[in-house]
């Protein structure tokens, strides 16, 4: 009964993928992205800041994305929601009794 408090929350269609390596042609390793199956989420914006990566400054946004738990999720996995990618960089379950998951993802810009 407790599970359905989240199901109005809850209203982004997110599609899960994780990453395979494989090694192209010349023998450097490559991420291929395969989905892992739709799932429903809240996606919260967390921070935003700056950094600066290979010698320029990039924007940074985090958010915490709110699913229903699944054994597979991990980190360096990501979801998608329409053009939008989010990278996970850690998932935790805040109750430790196996209902919800939080994933603190940063959001990849194109």
């Amino acid at each position: 009964m407790r599970n359905r408090a989240f199901v109005g929350i809850m209203r982004q269609r997110l599609s899960l993928e994780a990453a395979s390596e494989s090694s192209d042609e010349s023998g450097a390793l490559q991420a291929t992205w395969s989905p892992q199956g739709d799932l429903w989420g809240q996606i919260v914006p967390a921070s935003s800041g700056d950094r600066f990566l290979a010698d320029r400054q990039e924007e940074a946004v985090t958010h915490r994305i709110l699913t229903r738990w699944r054994s597979d999720m991990q980190s360096g996995m990501r979801f998608r929601l329409g053009a939008r990618t989010f990278l996970v960089r850690s998932v935790f379950d805040p109750d430790e009794r196996r209902r919800m998951l939080i994933c603190r993802c940063e959001e990849i810009k194109p």
